[in-house]
């Protein structure tokens, strides 16, 4: 199964959605978000289907962690300690 597919209301499995972000030029997706987050913890959320949990190793706030989960529509998923 795709990893993807577990997380069907997410933005990234949400190929309507995710229409908007691609850049042609580019031939990608482009997403203007901290990619750092997105590398350490959205990235793997999808490929571990762990909770995702807030870590003194991010470099945002709390608040901030928190918009970017929900920019991404993993709100759901984020494991307050």
């Amino acid at each position: 199964m795709n990893d993807l597919t577990r997380y069907p209301h997410t933005l990234l499995s949400d190929t309507n959605r995710l229409e908007i972000y691609w850049c042609h030029h580019l031939n990608a997706y482009f997403l203007s978000r901290d990619v750092r987050l997105f590398e350490d913890i959205i990235l793997p959320f999808y490929t571990s289907s762990k909770k995702i949990r807030y870590s003194s190793k991010i470099r945002l706030s709390e608040k901030q962690f928190e918009e970017e989960l929900a920019f991404y529509d993993l709100s759901e998923y984020y494991q307050v300690e």
